[in-house]
């Protein structure tokens, strides 16, 4: 039955004979005496009703069996057909929100079915009827009938399976806040006597009690599983990361390790579908292009998994911005999609939702291109495709930017390798191409670099030069050392682009037969040393220094010089014979010579001439 019981009623609640005997005493005093005897027997077994509660409650290992334990006894006991849990927790605007739990106790599921389901789908802000009022007061508070309620959201629904009266009483947890509403419903409407709210109101105090303790131990076990777990994921995560390092770095090409990288990532996420899009650029404009690296293992239907590589090879190019892919380009961070069947953003929404795929993970493939330079660009997207809508936790995200990183470097590492192998070409193409020789040497003076233009000039072979003392190799012997303690004294002190020009003499092998069509061999035998203007210009290599030095063979240039200048003396030796011998004619002339006018007014006559300067001026 769900009356209650009353006193002078057999029961838990009171013994029938000291009922009767209250009715039936002859004195005021004996019917006093029998109702204090009546009080003090409610009262024990209130306290019993609470202490089998709070026995119940602590032998649970958590706050949700706690409860379930509570919920159990406070049913059986004071007759209650329905009771519920709300919890509290906060909207992300910062509003307490009631919110349905999974703690039901119901005698009846199918007569109260529907109030469960309205339950379920409803929530009640702090500030919205009874429930809202005990969170906000922190009290048990009844109500007679909650079907003429409005404030009570659910009482259309309680009005179809014929709840009536209520009692709702708060949760406090350790630090006094309401952390729990419980609700509790019947069909009558007589509203609780005080011996039964105040049962409820004891026994919900120490219920606070006890589930404060159990989340504080809940919240520990759940601190060690976690670390447990943590240190679990990140040794997986090590492994995993130093797995697909080195299957990268041995991998022939990006595609090859991001192939391996999608393999190793895919079943760390326990991602069905795993794909890759490249990026192709044109100048300014960057676009991703799809490619055929796919995972090949995978849980998915090969029909379903086909659909959705058929669409994604129908997608052809995406712009920034446009799909998951073009997302994951503009925002160049890892990032974590949830998926809908009605989301067009993805492109892809109805084959995701066909293969039962719910939630995608964007992780943005980024290199340098340059060892000097800062900044990164987006080489490839990879997407991963899982059938869990729970967003992933921090280590899978820092799992992912490894990823992206050993990618990232092999990427690195491949543009590096193809600007090496173009710089060496242009510079194998300029040291065999230039007519001065190139030679570098070490710190201590060990030929590095030995170009065709220095074995023409010196006669020496890259063979025999390369690893030998450029001093004993070309420099005269006078000047070895002088050339060894410039090298030992470099500290680097001077600007590393600065250069020094200068003009010295160098020797040739004259008795390696090995060359005799070479520069080298047309000059004359019986002298090694020949004039060379030397250009040397120092640079940093790894923790010492280095030399290169630009070689100029100035022999012509010196022996024409030279002819010049004997020409020049010639010349000058020639001219001042030619202004003696002027000189001495002149003088010669003056002592023999009568004046000029004279022999003109002689041989043409006075008057003429005045005729002809007279014409002249008119003129």
């Amino acid at each position: 039955s769900e009356s209650y019981a009353q006193p002078g009623c057999a029961g838990e609640w009171g013994d029938e004979s000291i009922s009767r005997r209250v009715d039936q005493a002859a004195s005021e005093e004996e019917a006093a005496v029998l109702n204090e005897m009546w009080l003090i027997q409610r009262k024990l077994i209130s306290a019993s009703i609470c202490l089998k509660m709070t026995d119940a409650a602590n032998e649970c290992e958590t706050a949700h069996d706690a409860l379930l334990a509570a919920f159990d006894v406070w049913c059986d006991t004071l007759n209650w057909p329905v009771a519920h849990i709300f919890n509290v927790v906060k909207s992300p605007i910062g509003k307490h929100v009631l919110v349905s739990s999974p703690i039901w106790r119901v005698k009846n599921q199918g007569k109260f079915e529907s109030f469960r389901l309205a339950s379920e789908s409803t929530r009640y802000y702090h500030d919205q009827g009874v429930l809202g009022q005990v969170f906000r007061e922190a009290r048990p508070i009844t109500c007679k009938n909650v079907q003429d309620d409005q404030t009570y959201l659910r009482c259309a629904a309680a009005q179809r399976c014929g709840l009536c009266a209520l009692v709702a009483l708060p949760v406090v947890g350790a630090d006094g806040e309401v952390i729990a509403v419980a609700e509790f419903l019947r069909t009558s409407k007589d509203p609780p006597d005080s011996e039964r709210l105040e049962v409820l109101r004891l026994s919900g105090t120490r219920l606070s009690s006890i589930i404060a303790k159990k989340i504080a131990s809940d919240r520990k076990r759940m601190e060690a599983s976690n670390e447990a777990q943590t240190l679990k994921d990140r040794v997986s995560a090590v492994q995993l990361i130093t797995g697909i390092a080195i299957s990268a770095n041995e991998a022939s090409s990006p595609e090859a390790a991001i192939t391996t990288a999608i393999a190793g990532f895919a079943g760390f996420l326990d991602a069905p579908a795993a794909h890759c899009w490249l990026v192709e650029r044109e100048g300014k404009d960057i676009r991703l292009r799809p490619s055929n690296i796919w995972n090949k293992e995978t849980t998915l239907p090969p029909a379903k998994m086909q659909a959705l590589q058929e669409k994604t090879a129908s997608l052809k190019m995406l712009e920034p911005g446009e799909g998951l892919p073009g997302m994951g380009l503009r925002l160049e961070h890892v990032e974590w999609f949830e998926l809908s069947s009605g989301d067009e953003a993805s492109l892809r929404a109805a084959e995701l939702a066909d293969a039962k795929l719910r939630s995608a993970l964007i992780v943005p493939v980024t290199a340098r291109f340059s060892v000097d330079s800062v900044e990164s660009k987006v080489m490839a997207i990879l997407e991963f495709f899982c059938p869990s809508s729970n967003k992933p936790n921090r280590s899978t995200f820092d799992v992912a930017m490894q990823v992206s990183m050993v990618i990232g470097g092999v990427y690195q590492r491949y543009i590096a390798q193809e600007r090496l192998s173009k710089e060496q070409d242009w510079t194998e193409l300029v040291l065999r191409s230039t007519p001065n020789a190139i030679i570098t040497i070490t710190q201590e003076d060990k030929v590095q670099t030995w170009n065709p233009a220095a074995v023409t000039m010196f006669n020496i072979s890259a063979r025999e030069a390369l690893g030998r003392s450029l001093a004993q190799l070309i420099i005269p012997e006078k000047s070895q050392q002088r050339h060894l303690n410039a090298l030992k004294q470099f500290s680097g002190e001077h600007s590393m682009t600065s250069s020094t020009d200068m003009e010295m003499a160098a020797r040739w092998a004259p008795d390696n037969e090995q060359f005799p069509q070479s520069m080298a061999a047309r000059r004359a035998p019986d002298n090694e040393e020949f004039p060379v203007s030397v250009t040397i210009r120092p640079f940093k290599s790894g923790k010492g220094w280095k030399f290169v030095a630009f070689i100029t063979d100035i022999t012509k240039h010196c022996q024409e010089e030279k002819a010049l200048s004997q020409a020049k003396l010639i010349a000058e030796a020639g001219a001042k014979q030619t202004a003696i011998y002027l000189e001495t004619t002149k003088a010669e002339v003056n002592a023999r010579s009568i004046p000029i006018h004279e022999l003109v007014h002689s041989l043409i006559g006075k008057g003429r001439i005045h005729d002809y300067h007279s014409r002249a001026i008119r003129k």
